[in-house]
């Protein structure tokens, strides 16, 4: 049904259309086909290179400064820390990965801030997410990132339906096969939101035959479904 369109999706709901219009003049002709996960990709991607063109001398490329916003928001998901962070709290493992050239620790955690995409409250000094949406995209790609390397977070993880949304339009196409690739060869502990969320993207009874041809131990918990 013509609803049922991408466009149509996203021009229904108020920030989706806000982003659209915001990015539109650099999509041009291939608005027409773009989807929720394209729109959220392109807007943080449009968003941090305006905010990196301010910056007089940088060491972080877009692509790195778009990591450590994923990284960010799975950290604070797992802190439970829904209200932001200060600067100087974010863990000094998040920031290392990102240290270039002569850029220490220091100056490489401001270079993130100054241009990370996330919004800054300067009468707390935090450092929060415009929407919440925007948190929940990250934690979706963060968790098919996982996935896709058969790494599994242990942590007790609550997937909220916009997240396992997001999650199922991230893992289309190149990614479903190589997600697939992972769940047939896992052999660790599975938490069960992670097995529902396995189960949200593959058909049920496809899975179970490809894991019973794997022989994986999670043929058995495959039965229930």
């Amino acid at each position: 049904a013509e609803d049922d369109t991408p466009l149509r999706k996203i021009v229904g709901r108020p920030v989706q259309l806000k982003m659209l219009l915001d990015i539109l003049p650099v999509l041009g002709p291939a608005v027409s086909s773009l989807t929720v996960t394209e729109l959220y990709g392109e807007f943080i991607g449009a968003i941090i290179d305006r905010e990196q063109r301010k910056l007089t001398r940088h060491a972080v490329s877009e692509s790195e400064r778009r990591a450590f916003a994923r990284e960010l928001a799975w950290w604070l998901w797992i802190q439970n820390q829904s209200l932001g962070v200060k600067s100087e709290s974010i863990p000094d493992d998040l920031i290392h990965p990102f240290v270039r050239g002569d850029f220490e620790l220091d100056q490489t955690r401001r270079d993130l801030v100054s241009a990370c995409f996330l919004s800054t409250d300067r009468q707390l000094s935090r450092l929060f997410f415009p929407h919440r949406s925007f948190q929940e995209f990250l934690d979706a790609q963060k968790m098919l990132l996982l996935a896709q390397h058969g790494t599994v977070s242990q942590d007790r993880l609550n997937p909220s339906l916009e997240i396992l949304e997001f999650f199922k339009e991230l893992a289309s196409g190149k990614n479903l096969s190589e997600l697939e690739k992972s769940v047939l060869t896992y052999r660790g502990k599975l938490p069960q939101w992670v097995l529902e969320m396995f189960t949200s993207v593959f058909d049920s009874k496809t899975l179970l035959a490809a894991l019973q041809y794997q022989k994986s131990p999670w043929a058995l918990v495959g039965l229930t479904w």
